[in-house]
């Protein structure tokens, strides 16, 4: 590894330190990196067009205080053309990945801490950097994508219940709302226990790529 290489990760790992340090959350180094590539992505798009990013299960923040944080201080020119939307239930309701014998128990009460609220996310995301443009919005993944505009967005990102049914079916209703050429991403690429996120994306997306062994991507060519 040269000096530059180590001064990124020394970089890079500083600022993800900063970031979790504003709240609770669960990503971490490989996410931020991963994030930078996708930003570089946006960033060698032909054109000036505003774009637009999804991601479904934002729980306290964390990814996109790390999304807005790359913009920011590696992509400036991208920041002030970027909208980030973030969409999550913000309730003390179980998830459709939890095991059985929890669905009657509160977050606390099944061991996952305290239940993400829309209060307190924007409390924790907004201090943290000077970047208005992004909207939080209380709903259920499905019932968004159901009616979100066709060709809105160009990348969405999925972090919500891990298990099969809810990732094939989260990938699908999102498709569509991807513009042509769109990157469809997640977290959590396993199958390990209650989650089916690996066979999802295998059946839904088989043409994929997987960073750092956990967060998988592809290009969508076309709406399906």
């Amino acid at each position: 590894m040269i000096l530059s290489d180590v001064k990124r990760l020394v970089y890079d790992y500083t600022r993800v330190r900063t970031i979790s340090a504003r709240g609770p959350g669960y990503s971490a180094l490989s996410h931020y990196r991963f994030f930078r590539h996708i930003m570089a992505s946006l960033a060698s798009a032909v054109g000036k067009q505003p774009r637009r990013c999804l991601i479904v299960g934002v729980y306290f923040g964390r990814d996109i205080m790390m999304m807005a944080d790359v913009l920011a201080r590696e992509f400036p020119a991208l920041a002030t053309t970027v909208h980030i939307v973030g969409v999550d239930k913000f309730e003390d309701a179980p998830c459709d990945d939890w095991p059985e014998e929890a669905r009657r128990l509160s977050w606390a009460e099944a061991g996952f801490g305290a239940a993400p609220s829309l209060e307190q996310t924007q409390r924790i995301i907004q201090p943290h950097f000077d970047y208005p443009q992004v909207e939080l919005i209380r709903s259920r993944a499905e019932d968004y994508l159901e009616s979100a505009p066709s060709a809105e967005f160009d990348w969405i990102y999925i972090d919500t219940a891990h298990d099969y049914e809810s990732t094939c079916r989260i990938m699908r209703l999102a498709m569509p709302a991807l513009k042509k050429n769109g990157i469809l991403s997640g977290d959590d690429y396993s199958n390990a226990g209650t989650w089916g996120v690996q066979r999802a994306v295998q059946e839904v997306c088989p043409d994929h790529f997987v960073w750092d062994n956990w967060i998988w991507y592809s290009r969508v060519p076309q709406c399906p």
